[in-house]
């Protein structure tokens, strides 16, 4: 029932097509649309809002802070330590009493599926992902999401990228109305269905 409640907070009435992919997921069958959002990258306006924040508690993070990290199961933890061996990830943190309570990736080289989707997807050489965050519950409300934010899309600018994107689960009214607000803009649709270990990705182009 929590989990139903969940799900209604964060995707509204459209929780229900979640609650039938989840028991279609039972026979083998998985099935998401992805919304791929782009941002054209501009150096002046990134110098602009960085300006308007404080970065001395945000840092690069290696994998000692997520290996001290008490909140993180051992298969989070593997999924952290595979990327930054990799070398296409960087993920920025902040530590409070030496405890990390918020963490921001980038993808430079992958589009992270959602969970039961193991096939690789570049990204374009031009692009790179803007890839999960994470904020503890007892520190929200701090803005380091909005901060860390722009720290990422200047660190995108700097290794030679022109664009930002995000990919958001379809249905999932407020996180659409964040990209929407932060300048994102609809570029196409990834449809994902997987029938047993075949998975097959069909792309859908939409108009500005």
């Amino acid at each position: 029932m929590k989990k139903s409640w969940d799900l209604y907070k964060q995707y509204g009435l459209g929780f229900i097509p979640r609650i039938l992919k989840s028991v279609i997921r039972r026979f083998g069958v998985l099935r998401e649309t992805l919304l791929y959002f782009e941002k054209d990258l501009n150096s002046e306006d990134i110098e602009k809002r960085l300006s308007k924040y404080n970065y001395s508690d945000v840092k690069v993070l290696s994998f000692n802070e997520f290996d001290n990290c008490d909140y993180l199961d051992e298969n989070k933890k593997a999924l952290y330590k595979k990327r930054l061996e990799s070398g296409d990830y960087t993920v920025f943190g902040v530590l409070k009493d030496q405890q990390l309570v918020y963490y921001s990736w980038i993808s430079f080289k992958h589009l992270g599926l959602p969970f039961g989707f193991n096939t690789d997807v570049s990204l374009s050489k031009d692009e790179a992902l803007l890839e999960d965050s994470f904020c503890h519950p007892n520190y929200r409300g701090n803005g380091y999401h909005a901060k860390v934010n722009v720290l990422r899309l200047k660190t995108i600018l700097q290794r030679g990228k022109k664009k930002a994107v995000v990919q958001v689960l379809n249905g999932n009214t407020p996180a659409i109305k964040v990209q929407q607000k932060s300048g994102f803009k609809l570029k196409k649709k990834l449809i994902l269905t997987k029938i047993g270990s075949k998975t097959n990705i069909k792309t859908v182009s939409v108009n500005d």
